[in-house]
């Protein structure tokens, strides 16, 4: 009996009262505390002749990840190259600014923007 109440025993202070609503921690990213930055990519690979648009708070390692296999779509296309990047002040800027890139119209700027880097490059 003493073994079972022990296993039972009810920590003080462990369970919120009643009414307690969770605390959000706002204006800080999943993933880094502290950042300062974020970015909105463009990835080509000339292999395939296809593009790919996202936003991350570590564009080296997003771009090795998505070379290395690790990201569903971008794995079928490798290799991957950065041909447009941005600077966003916050996470909801940037998923903004993906979305407005990811558009037709968005498309169509990157779309131009790989045609006048090849131009400039001959």
């Amino acid at each position: 009996m003493a073994e079972h109440a022990a296993v039972n025993r009810r920590v003080v202070g462990s369970s919120p009262t009643r009414g307690a609503k969770p605390r959000l921690l706002v204006g800080v990213s999943r993933f880094k505390v502290g950042v300062n930055m974020f970015f909105v990519y463009a990835l080509y690979s000339s292999k395939f002749n296809k593009i790919y648009i996202g936003q991350t708070v570590d564009l080296d390692k997003r771009l090795t990840e998505h070379n290395a296999g690790l990201s569903f779509y971008t794995k079928r296309f490798m290799p991957w190259e950065i041909v447009y990047t941005e600077k966003i002040k916050t996470r909801t800027e940037a998923m903004k600014r993906e979305k407005q890139l990811k558009s037709q119209k968005g498309r169509e700027f990157i779309w131009n923007h790989i045609r006048k880097e090849n131009t400039a490059g001959l």
